[in-house]
């Protein structure tokens, strides 16, 4: 057996359209993250909900 791990990169584009406070805001990311293959779907959708939720928060003043 050997010990190779196998990854995937995965490339993202998240947008967070708002019209709080009288101000259109577009905000668009790109993400590209490298993860193991054991714990691909899962961790990847947490992680784009907890980035849409901080970058929500941040345009919350």
């Amino acid at each position: 057996m050997s010990n190779i791990q196998k990854s995937a990169l995965l490339s993202e584009k998240f947008c967070l359209i708002s019209n709080h406070h009288n101000k259109k805001l577009n905000i668009c990311v790109d993400i590209d993250i490298e993860l193991q293959a054991m714990s691909l779907s899962s961790n990847f959708d947490i992680l784009a909900q907890n980035l849409l939720i901080n970058f929500y928060e941040m345009l919350a003043f």
